[in-house]
């Protein structure tokens, strides 16, 4: 059976909380940028300005004509001053699309899988003992 061939049966999806795993990462890349955008009153011409990239990329995002490059979600990330993978994250709420609660999360989360459990078990006993 070809991966093409396979059936899409969404209880069976890797997102939380139903996320729309039916979207293309075009159209959900599409949609965070726009809402970002919107959000902050920008027009392409300064993402394209922020993000190093042309205006041309930035039309295209938004109109969903070309399979976007890591280049380009690097590029527009830097642009809304995050990561790029934020951006392909689909239905995220505006308020976290836009703040740094996501980013710091994942970033905490990296540092505390990267230590022993026997240290991240000793700092917290600390914390609630000083408190």
């Amino acid at each position: 059976m070809l991966l093409s061939d396979a059936k899409y049966d969404a209880s069976e999806s890797p997102y939380p909380f139903e996320m729309a795993a039916k979207d293309s990462i075009r159209e959900v890349l599409a949609t965070n940028t726009r809402a970002l955008m919107e959000r902050r009153g920008w027009t392409q011409a300064k993402v394209a300005a922020k993000a190093s990239l042309s205006q041309t990329h930035v039309g295209n995002v938004l109109r969903q004509e070309v399979a976007p490059t890591t280049v380009v979600i690097t590029g527009l990330g830097k642009a809304f001053d995050l990561p790029g993978w934020l951006l392909l994250v689909p239905e995220l709420p505006i308020e976290i699309l836009d703040s740094k609660e996501v980013p710091d999360l994942l970033q905490t989360y990296l540092e505390a899988a990267a230590k022993p459990l026997s240290t991240l078990i000793a700092q917290r006993h600390a914390t609630r003992k000083a408190t």
